[in-house]
């Protein structure tokens, strides 16, 4: 329906309606208008020489009844169930949607009513580590798709990052959105925020690193803002440490190597979160000392002697959902 038609559908509408209410309100002054009404002087001269006759009681039917309650009552469960079996065709069609269909149009929602933009934020539901790799990863194959076709192979060149740069933004606007969510949200344990920082790095070693340098500066910034999330959870780690959040060992052990290994990779592109690391946590992972009595025999001392740790072995959320 085109905006014309749409238009004049409102004033028939509304002239529909307008004369409608005319004739109900005509109905009502009939109804509730006074049953005597004094005569005009040329009615008095008319009747004059008409044989008077004594007014006539009002029927039972001839009066003004009000409207039972019953009949209220009724009309508003009525109404009601009209409404709620409205609401639920609007279910119904909704059930109907793909899952597509739904984005389409909430995004369509976002996009022409920033005023319900708070509102719909607010009522998301938190995504989960697979929702988010699953949003990254679809954001990659869009990226692969968009490569021109080389019978030579994949190209590095510029008219090739030309091709792809819409997805590739896309694809690091995606990661750093839920590293974002993973690394400052509550409600996320700390070994999830080192793991999604651990996949979203990975990823971020996966793409194409360009002929020209100046198109590589993309990859080196997400590399840089991964580098400030993984300061922001180690720090966050910490505090919880001191709060009395605990971990294991083992899985502190684990986050070190991944971090090493993502600073080795990049050229020491992890340095500061590595530094912030071994700042705060490395002395859960502190090599042990061992310490051997003194013994003459070699045999007895060899057995006696025992590593002393220098912190407590301590379990944490990872393991205990474990």
């Amino acid at each position: 329906m085109t905006s014309t038609h749409y238009s004049l559908y409102l004033n028939h509408a509304n002239h529909r309606r307008c004369y409608i209410s005319k004739g109900i309100l005509r109905i009502l002054l009939t109804i509730h208008a006074p049953l005597e009404r004094k005569r005009r002087h040329s009615e008095d001269e008319d009747m004059s020489d008409a044989q008077p006759f004594p007014p006539r009681p009002l029927s039972d039917q001839q009066r003004i009844m009000p409207i039972p309650r019953e009949a209220t009552n009724l009309n508003a469960i009525k109404r009601h169930k009209g409404e709620i079996q409205q609401r639920s065709n609007n279910d119904s069609v909704l059930d109907q949607l793909a899952s597509n269909d739904l984005v389409k149009i909430m995004l369509m929602i976002y996009s022409h009513h920033p005023e319900l933009r708070q509102e719909i934020m607010d009522n998301l539901p938190a995504p989960s580590f697979q929702n988010a790799a699953d949003a990254i990863k679809n954001s990659v194959k869009r990226l692969n798709d968009s490569f021109p076709y080389n019978r030579n192979g994949e190209s590095r060149n510029a008219y090739t990052f030309s091709r792809v740069r819409v997805p590739l933004v896309d694809l690091i606007d995606t990661i750093k959105h839920y590293c974002q969510y993973f690394t400052t949200s509550h409600i996320i344990f700390t070994p999830t925020s080192f793991e999604f920082l651990n996949f979203a790095t990975e990823v971020a070693h996966d793409l194409p690193d360009w002929d020209e340098q100046e198109q590589n500066v993309l990859k080196y910034d997400l590399y840089h803002d991964l580098n400030t999330f993984w300061t922001r959870a180690i720090q966050s780690a910490a505090s919880k440490l001191r709060e009395g959040e605990t971990y294991n060992t083992q899985t502190i052990t684990e986050w070190t190597k991944q971090l090493v290994y993502h600073n080795n990779r990049t050229k020491g592109m992890f340095s500061m979160a590595l530094n912030e690391f071994t700042s705060r946590l490395g002395f859960l992972i502190t090599p042990p000392r061992l310490e051997a009595p003194i013994c003459k025999d070699a045999a007895v001392d060899n057995n006696m002697v025992r590593p002393v740790f220098s912190s407590p072995q301590v379990v944490g959320y990872a393991d205990a959902g474990r």
